[in-house]
């Protein structure tokens, strides 16, 4: 009437390997849909770029150059104005700089069109896959050496 309870073989454990396997299984799955899933769903709330941030771009692009540019040379950076101007360009005094509003967010970025070394740069950090506005510029410098034989000026704004 009292069985030890070595008599029943051990049958009367919570769980088999077979019942752990199956519940591993179901949860990796439940994961692994979750990490499949979500960013669908997240995805329509990422706001793409919009006319207005095009035109903030080119804008932003356009005074940049005018504001640095050698004296009747249109195009042509005055190199000194330029390194000053991008030295501690954070976000906000660039936004400052360019008249974008508060919740803008501006990189600069001059690159030598040959080689595509980086000259100068300044703003936020851009993420690469995110939807940005861009415009972009065809720039030299007053200072030999600089940008031969040019320099491409990118502005995104997002």
């Amino acid at each position: 009437m009292n069985q030890d309870l070595t008599s029943r073989g051990g049958r009367d454990r919570g769980q088999t390997a077979q019942d752990f396997a199956v519940g591993i299984g179901l949860f990796l799955l439940a994961v692994a849909f979750v990490f499949a899933f979500v960013p669908q769903v997240v995805s329509p709330y990422d706001v793409g770029v919009g006319a207005s941030e095009s035109a903030q771009a080119d804008r932003a692009a356009s005074l940049i150059v005018g504001n640095l540019s050698v004296e009747d040379r249109p195009n042509e950076l005055h190199a000194s104005r330029t390194t000053t101007y991008f030295n501690g360009a954070d976000v906000d005094a660039l936004r400052n700089r360019t008249g974008l509003p508060f919740t803008a967010r501006i990189n600069v970025t001059v690159r030598n069109v040959a080689s595509d070394d980086l000259v100068w740069s300044g703003g936020a950090m851009h993420r690469e896959g995110r939807a940005t506005a861009a415009a972009t510029r065809i720039v030299r410098t007053n200072e030999p050496g600089t940008c031969d034989p040019a320099c491409r000026m990118t502005v995104r704004v997002w």
